[in-house]
């Protein structure tokens, strides 16, 4: 039987959700994406985000050089690994032992093939040679190229080898005595795979990167030319799809490698009817080379990872190899898959069965801030002889370090979590079988948390001069009321309009760490008062129109209040503040007078006097005679400097009768008084 575990959201977390269910947050794991984010250690990460044991990865040689170039295997089961930069061939026996099977003069042996008979085919470099090693371990060189690198090497029925090169990117046929011809000539650089099937030999090739399809009588199509500048390794399914993995890196030189890191690239599939489709993209990580297994599925060795590639293009993280490169891929007789890697030179076998145990660690996730944590949830399955176990830690670092908790005891699928409350967040799945044909699986897991309310914080108060600031009250806000009762004050339009004496515009800005929604109260009190009094309450919006004909003239401080009460329990909320400059309230206007008007002959006249204004500065004045247009005057010290200014100025030839002189004063809050005169000219 197996057993499924199913994640109830509401009979796991109900407690939890119920109490503080405006604030409860989730950090869901579930998608290929949200695993990868993890550390995987002996775990599969099948292509739909479903984490398994590995399959068994056993070493098979360490051989202690830095390449391993290419695999084959004989009829008995024999492995052989070419090497580099020693030039070796290793020979591994189904019991796992291994030899030095050939040791040459070259530098490289890049390239293997067996024929029917047994015997081993290596292509090599420097000196572009084919050796024919027979089976019992006589070497002779079999075939000289007249080429640098011979790269890749296959045989058809009738045991002639061919043998593809660089730099010329020729591919050599060789009869089974050892006489050989240039085959097909690609106009490419290196010829860098071969596949032999139906009839057939298939090419990859470097420099524009072309995958081609030769006749036995030597006469080529181009299958692909894919925009990459390699078409590095091909295989068939037996249908007629030949699948090709194209990369683009630096071109391989002299002294250079094909197994050179970097680089991005794709997987191919071309159809026997030559229709191609692109299966998957590769933009970070270089596929080095690919082989189709039994179940139809590809496996791409790359940089430390063995993917799996399924026909709808979704890719599966399948092993782990880290600081190693999978150069080579060889489809075992038992089902299993050999590989060699380069940074370290060491043969593996993949085996078809689960590994034992594996171990995956979450990513370090960031709740934002010191978090209280639910219960932890997960969805999978777990068949007999498997087990599936859970922990957490927690920290407030975002590396875990010494300062970190300790990993918790396993728990239980929705068990409430033990990790003390911090920021950070982990957890780690253990996963292990006593049977190799049973892995258990793991597809999602929830964590419920409930952040540490953090404070609102009031970046900037600002209460605009009288005059400024109309344009923050457009129509889309509406009339908010005044100050006192629910007076709806007129704002002015775009193009101008009347402004109440005494209006005042109050702009803020705030914000909340925890992104909680936010309501404002702006309070009032004297400067020489205690106790603040409330103006506005429960704002939404972030301006607010001041009556202040409401208030004494006097000098006033504003305090804004910022609370996330609607967004948090009872208990929980927490607000911020900032009080503003000293705001002068002053409705009462300066006080006009006309001392004196004197004749100074002629019908001319010198009318002086004084401005007094009992809060604030007198900013401007001037006059109207008779009702006539206004005209500017200067204090009598040239600067409107004080309360109290003094005038005097001109004014005729005036004509016989009577005439009326005006004068009007503002002051900084914009009050206006006025002062009037009537004379007589006779």
């Amino acid at each position: 039987m197996r057993k499924i575990i199913f994640y109830l959201f509401f009979s796991v977390s109900f407690w939890f959700v119920y109490s503080f269910a405006t604030t409860t947050s989730f950090w869901k794991v579930e998608l290929k994406e949200d695993f990868e984010k993890g550390r995987p250690v002996g775990i599969s990460i099948s292509e739909r985000g479903e984490l398994r044991i590995a399959p068994q990865i056993e070493l098979l040689v360490d051989t202690g050089e830095p390449y391993i170039w290419a695999l084959a295997q004989d009829q008995q089961g024999n492995i052989y690994a070419g090497t580099g930069d020693g030039g070796k061939i290793f020979k591994i026996d189904k019991k796992a032992k291994h030899s030095l099977f050939f040791d040459s003069p070259e530098l490289e042996i890049l390239s293997l093939t067996v024929d029917s008979k047994g015997n081993i085919y290596a292509g090599t470099s420097p000196d572009g040679l084919v050796y024919k090693i027979t089976t019992k371990g006589e070497a002779s060189t079999f075939f000289k190229t007249e080429e640098n690198y011979v790269w890749s090497l296959d045989v058809d029925p009738q045991g002639n080898i061919y043998a593809g090169t660089g730099p010329q990117g020729r591919i050599y046929r060789i009869d089974p005595k050892g006489r050989g011809s240039s085959f097909y000539s690609t106009g490419e650089k290196h010829i860098l795979c071969l596949l032999w099937t139906r009839g057939r030999l298939l090419a990859g090739s470097q420099g524009e990167g072309v995958a081609y399809r030769i006749t036995p009588q030597g006469r080529g199509f181009v299958l692909y030319d894919p925009p990459y500048g390699e078409v590095r390794s091909l295989d068939w399914d037996g249908r007629g799809n030949v699948y090709l993995g194209a990369l683009e890196v630096a071109e391989p030189g002299e002294g250079e490698k094909k197994g050179g890191g970097g680089g991005k690239g794709a997987v191919y599939k071309v159809s026997p009817d030559g229709r191609v489709s692109q299966l998957s993209a590769f933009p970070k990580k270089p596929i080095y080379c690919l082989i189709l297994r039994e179940e139809g599925e590809l496996l791409l060795g790359s940089e430390g990872e063995l993917f799996t590639l399924n026909s709808l293009g979704e890719v599966g993280d399948l092993a782990q190899l880290e600081g190693l490169r999978i150069l080579c891929l060889l489809r075992g007789k038992g089902g299993e898959v050999i590989l060699g890697t380069a940074g370290g030179g060491k043969i593996y076998k993949v085996s078809a069965g689960f590994g034992r145990e594996g171990k995956y660690y979450s990513q370090v996730y960031d709740a934002q801030a010191i978090s209280h944590w639910g219960r932890i949830s997960w969805r999978g399955s777990i068949p007999n002889w498997t087990k599936l176990s859970v922990k957490t830690r927690t920290g407030n670092t975002g590396e875990p370090d010494a300062t970190w908790s300790n990993w918790s005891p396993p728990y239980k699928e929705g068990e409430r979590i033990k990790s003390p409350p911090a920021r950070f967040i982990q957890f780690q799945a253990l996963l292990s079988t006593k049977d190799s044909q049973f892995s258990p699986s793991l597809t999602e897991l929830t964590i419920s948390y409930l952040p540490r309310n953090r404070r609102p914080k009031v970046s900037s108060l600002k209460v605009f001069p009288p005059g400024k600031g109309y344009e923050l009250l457009t129509s889309t806000l509406g009339a908010q009321p005044s100050s006192v009762g629910e007076e709806e004050i007129p704002y002015p339009s775009e193009k101008g309009g009347w402004v109440p004496q005494g209006l005042r515009v109050v702009k803020w800005e705030a914000e909340d760490p925890d992104e909680d929604q936010l309501r404002f109260s702006i309070y009032i009190r004297g400067k020489d008062e205690e106790e603040w009094r409330p103006l506005k309450t429960g704002m939404r919006r972030t301006v607010f129109s001041w009556d202040t004909r409401c208030f004494p003239d006097g000098t006033y401080l504003l305090k804004l209040v910022a609370t996330d009460s609607c967004s948090n329990p009872p208990g929980t909320a927490l607000w911020g503040e900032k009080v503003s400059r000293s705001i002068l309230v002053d409705n009462t206007p300066p006080g006009v007078k006309i001392i004196s008007v004197t004749s100074t002959g002629k019908r001319k006249y010198r009318v002086e006097g004084e401005v007094i204004d009992k809060a604030s500065l007198v900013k401007e004045l001037s006059f109207s005679l008779d009702g006539r247009d206004w005209v500017l005057l200067s204090p009598l010290d040239g600067l409107f400097d004080s309360p109290r200014e003094g005038f005097s100025f001109p004014i005729g030839p005036l004509r016989k009768g009577e005439h009326t002189i005006v004068v009007k004063a503002k002051d900084l809050l914009l009050n206006i008084g006025t002062g009037k005169k009537v004379i007589r000219v006779r």
